[in-house]
């Protein structure tokens, strides 16, 4: 969203970290803006926010009653379910984030505080940490010229903060992939694609599942011994990762292939819903 950027003689130089800018409010050289001034610049609303809520929302409506009404809902309806979850989830989460707010907070001062250090990580643990939320342990903003995407703005390091966001991630996925297996008695084209879609539906449940249990072990014992946990979710994430991956792609693959042989009533349209308004 911009953030805060160090200027010097009227041209920018790079981003502000978190700690930075803490720093440099605390010793009363900063004023940040007000949460009125964040809005003011927002390309957002709550009514905008909702609607499309609601039109989420109604794609779900839609999958129940057509359920209740005993008609069949196929592969590719209950993958788009899943994606509804997510879809929700995100859209409450970032609420009160502001929206296409590229211009950033410009700062000029004359001492900035002293440099954190910052770990260093191969290209393969760089990903492992983007999917963690810990992207910042490996960013320098010093050395960038703008913020960059994955940028979580956190504090350097594990804390419990972070911890509780992959909780609530991996939560999410563990949800994601449990509406999948709400296809578990659909009728499919063929066993082997039933089988295929039972085993990745429950692959993509059980490995975040797997990747929670350390998390919230260290969370429930407040255990400090992050290093722990940095040596044994990366090692948990080279595992998984390539299982999990190969199971959204087949997921993804049977949705649209077990389109190819339907039951009549998988046409069928509940004609109440049609009564109702909603955006098309």
């Amino acid at each position: 969203m911009g953030g805060f950027h160090f200027y010097k003689n009227g041209m920018p130089q790079y981003p502000l970290s978190r700690y930075d800018a803490i720093v440099l409010v605390f010793s009363g050289q900063l004023v940040p803006p007000t949460d009125e001034e964040i809005r003011n610049w927002s390309q957002s609303d709550w009514l905008s926010k909702t609607l499309a809520v609601v039109q989420t929302l109604w794609f779900v409506v839609q999958a129940i009653a057509r359920w209740v009404e005993g008609l069949p809902i196929t592969q590719l309806e209950i993958m788009t379910l899943a994606y509804t979850s997510i879809t929700v989830a995100m859209y409450v989460t970032w609420w009160d984030k502001p929206k296409n707010v590229s211009g950033p907070f410009r700062v000029a001062v004359k001492e900035l505080p002293e440099l954190v250090s910052v770990d260093e990580w191969t290209w393969y643990g760089r990903i492992f940490y983007v999917i963690a939320g810990w992207h910042d342990r490996s960013i320098t903003l010093r050395q960038e010229r703008r913020v960059p995407t994955f940028y979580g703005g956190g504090i350097l390091g594990g804390d419990a903060n972070t911890f509780g966001a992959d909780v609530i991630a991996l939560i999410a996925a563990m949800v994601f992939g449990a509406v999948h297996c709400a296809a578990w008695h659909c009728v499919f084209p063929s066993y082997a694609e039933k089988i295929l879609w039972r085993v990745s539906s429950l692959a993509i449940v059980a490995l975040p599942a797997a990747m929670l249990i350390p998390i919230l072990l260290m969370l429930v014992e407040s255990l400090p011994d992050w290093d722990v946990l940095d040596q044994v979710l990366p090692f948990m994430f080279a595992l998984f990762a390539p299982v999990y991956v190969a199971a959204r792609l087949l997921l993804l693959a049977l949705s649209f292939t077990t389109l190819r042989s339907l039951p009549s009533e998988a046409y069928s349209a509940l004609q109440w819903t049609l009564l109702v308004p909603h955006f098309t």
